[in-house]
Formats: C-alpha cells, structure tokens, sequence
C-alpha cells in the first residue's frame, strides 16, 4: 500500500528502465534517509538500485522531465495562475568518499565534490510543487584560484550562465501552459544577461541586488537614487537569530523607484544587453538595536509592476518564500536524503542517484508546506490515501493518544495529518512549534511506510489462508 496516489509513471525510452525508475522511487520516498541497501528488500532489489544509477542511458534531465510532466499548472479559482520558480545553488561535499577522487574542487582544492543547482516550483502561497530543473557543476583543477582569469570568457562559459539556464526553463514552462511565472534569486543572480533574457509577457524576476549599478539618463548609481526617494510604508516582522534561535521584533521601511540599469563595462561582446528597465525595492530595518550585527536591508530589482505599499510589499514577501529552497536543500543533505554520505564511485552514478532522492525528497516537503499554508485542505484533495490515513490514526490511537480517531465521514485536513505523521515520529505539537520539521517528517515518513508493509504482508497472509481453505 501506497501513502499517496501522486504515482510517477515515468517513460525513459527503455522499458527495463521505465520500470526499474517507477518501483525504486517510492523505495527511496519511504526511506529517504536509509541508505541504498536499507531500502532494498532484498539483494537482487539492491543490485538493480546500482545498476540503474550506473546505465549510461540513465541520465538525470529525463528523470526530472518525468517528474516535471505530472505536475498539475491548473487553478479552478484563477485564470492565469501565478507560481514562483526558486533557484539557488549548494556545495555537496565528497570529499573522503568513493567519489571524491573523480569530483572538483570546492572552497579549497583538497576539498572534493561538485556544485547542485536546484530551481524549485512553488505556488504564490508557499506550498511547494516540484522540481523545474537540476544542474550539476564540478570544477577543474587547473582552473581553482583563477577567478581573475575566468572574468574574461565569454558568459556562456562562466560558471554564472546556470541562472539565465534555469531562467530559461522557466519561462519556457510559462510559455508551455497559461501561467504566470516569477523567477526568485539571491544576490548571486543580479545578472543583466537574465534581466535581458525575459521575452515572455508573463514571465517576471525578484531578484536580490548585488551590484551598485549605473543608471541611464542620471549620473546617480542605483543605491544613491533609492536613497531619495520617500518611505511608502513600515511593517514588523519576527526575526529569528540563526544560531541562537532568539526571536526579535523589527520594523521595517520601503521605498522603490523605476529605473533603467545600463553595464558600466563598454565590452563589445555585452552591447545587445542594452538598458533593462526594472523597478528596485528597497527594505531595510529603522533603528535597529545595538546588539543586532547585521541589520536587514535588501535592495530587489524585479520586472513586476510596483503601483503602491502593497505591491511592494508582495514582492518583499515572494522573496521571502526564498528560504524554501534552502530547507529543499537541508531535506537533501541532513535532514533526510543524507546524498553526501552516498559511496557511489562515478560522477555519473552520482548524479542519477541525487536526482532520484530529490524527486523522492518532494512529497515529505509538500506534507510539511501544504499542512502550513493550505491546512484545510483534506488529504483527499492532496493525494493521500484513506486506507493509508486510516492505519497511521489506528497506531496513533493505541500507541501514542485515545483520542485520536480517524472518521469515514470527515477526511482530516493536511494540518491535522501532518501533526499526527509528525507524532509517530516523536513530534509534541506547541506554540512554539505547532508543526513538525522536515527531519522529523522524513523519520516518521519511514515508520509509517513500514506500518503498511505490515499491513500488505497480514492482508496477503489472510487472504492465502481463505484460498486454501483454512478457517
């Protein structure tokens, strides 16, 4: 039995594969933070989990097709549905592994494995869709400490043109069906290659600026023109202190304008980028305490109209929803999947085994985001199953809390699952916490999927004893 009935019946051209594709997915789904063989139910299983991953016809753009054509774009409730794509790189670390012999460099050159960039879909309210595209960089030796030199190629060959590559990717989806598209960057993105690249009408970019750019028409540069134009508005916002946890409140001001951004550099290989016309956004905290090290101010360069305070304030809060792509990441790395800790030799039997846990590491991020920002959405409409739901509240009710009852007659909401999933994982539900975080998720992801094997194998044995004839 099954949690969900979102099954990925992929087509890879080859039907050994096909099928090999679509039984080890949900293996990995069910164990996302077992390794290879602890998911395997038996050695000829685990022979062909490797077998795949290393097939040269396996290749990790098909595996994410597959999974990008089941992804439903549809909105009864809108007409041209907006969805944000977030895009964001991360360094997977090998080094002492099978691997890292045949992997780049990283931060220093005894440091070994490759760069993941990951563009994820979200809808415009934080539920998180699935994966647009995946990219994977490992760099040369010779080429470590030479970023001076690497400043004169050509952009195609920079490291950078991953951006305007998922950029792409976007708007061609926005282009394949009717919806609006907003690319979302940090810092690292404030290309004008991508601000040029925009064609579709309904494809948009938030992106975070880097640079202190030139402007046309006025000898002022971009943060000089921000800083005289008025407040449009103030909100608070609760920040968290990344290492120490502590909550605080500020107060945050905005302020935007038009502007046309021109290169500062005359290269003749960058005169088709032109003048790009953006509006910047600027959001930055008033009269922080003098124990805040680094008070918050982001500068956004987005293709979207700003009329009032309220627009720019969405646009402030899509960037926000940017810290999605990092907890996609901490599902992959240590929080779940654990892909640094795979003992695959080859880049190429790497990289197919990454993608399969990405895929597989969505459906454990969906329960966690819908629960949060659309929690009354029954399990029904999300995909799960009744059957399913049914044997996780039996244990819960014997095991963990009385009062826990499943009902026929009323599906309970993605908020009421996701806490009770969260439970067999050890979750206790506060104030402070009212969710279960993704690695507790993918904990108890795991303990239900064995709930249910259980439950197939005493369904099969009653079922052999009724056909042999036993009472």
């Amino acid at each position: 039995m099954r949690l969900t009935t979102n099954y990925l019946d992929a087509k890879l051209n080859d039907e050994r594969l096909t099928k090999r594709f679509n039984i080890l997915l949900p293996q990995l789904e069910d164990g996302l933070s077992d390794t290879i063989p602890q998911t395997s139910p038996n050695k000829g299983s685990m022979k062909g989990v490797y077998r795949f991953f290393r097939n040269p016809k396996v290749e990790s753009a098909p595996l994410i097709k597959a999974h990008l054509e089941t992804l439903c774009f549809s909105d009864a409730t809108c007409s041209l549905p907006r969805f944000l794509c977030l895009s964001d790189s991360t360094e997977l670390d090998y080094t002492g592994k099978k691997s890292g012999a045949n992997l780049g460099p990283l931060s220093y050159i005894h440091q070994r494995g490759m760069i993941l960039h990951n563009s994820i879909i979200i809808k415009d309210n934080g539920s998180p869709l699935g994966l647009l595209r995946q990219d994977y960089i490992l760099r040369k030796d010779e080429d470590f400490g030479k970023s001076r030199e690497r400043e004169t190629l050509p952009f195609e060959q920079k490291e950078g043109v991953k951006w305007l590559n998922h950029f792409n990717a976007a708007q061609s989806l926005c282009a394949q069906h009717r919806i609006e598209m907003v690319y979302i960057a940090d810092r690292e993105a404030d290309i004008m290659n991508v601000f040029a690249a925009r064609w579709h009408e309904n494809m948009h970019f938030v992106i975070r600026s880097q640079h202190n750019r030139s402007l046309f028409d006025t000898p002022l540069k971009l943060r000089q023109l921000l800083a005289q134009q008025p407040v449009v508005g103030t909100y608070e916002v609760k920040v968290t202190h990344p290492k120490t946890k502590k909550e605080r409140k500020a107060t945050i001001h905005v302020r935007y304008t038009e502007v046309d951004l021109k290169l500062a550099s005359k290269a003749k290989s960058k005169k088709h980028l032109g003048v790009q016309s953006v509006t910047a956004i600027e959001a930055w905290e008033a009269n922080p305490s003098s124990d805040v090290d680094k008070p918050i101010r982001w500068i956004l360069l987005t293709s979207l109209p700003i009329t009032d305070f309220a627009s720019a304030l969405q646009i402030v809060q899509y960037y926000l929803l940017r810290w999605l792509i990092e907890r996609y990441f901490f599902l992959l790395k240590s929080g779940g999947a654990k892909v640094e800790q795979l003992q695959l030799e080859k880049p190429h039997q790497l990289k197919n085994a990454i993608t399969t846990y990405s895929i597989a590491a969505m459906n454990v991020m969906k329960i966690r985001y819908l629960a949060e920002n659309e929690p009354n959405t029954t399990i029904v409409e999300a995909g799960i199953t009744t059957s399913a739901c049914e044997i996780l509240y039996q244990y819960a009710h014997h095991k963990i809390d009385s009062n826990i009852v499943f009902k026929h007659d009323k599906p309970p909401s993605m908020r009421e699952f996701c806490i009770i999933l969260g439970r067999l994982g050890g979750f206790i539900p506060s104030k402070r916490q009212p969710l279960p975080g993704l690695k507790i998720l993918s904990r108890a992801y795991k303990k239900l999927a064995f709930l249910l094997e259980i439950h197939d194998v005493q369904l099969f044995q009653r079922t052999s004893e009724k056909d042999v004839g036993y009472q």
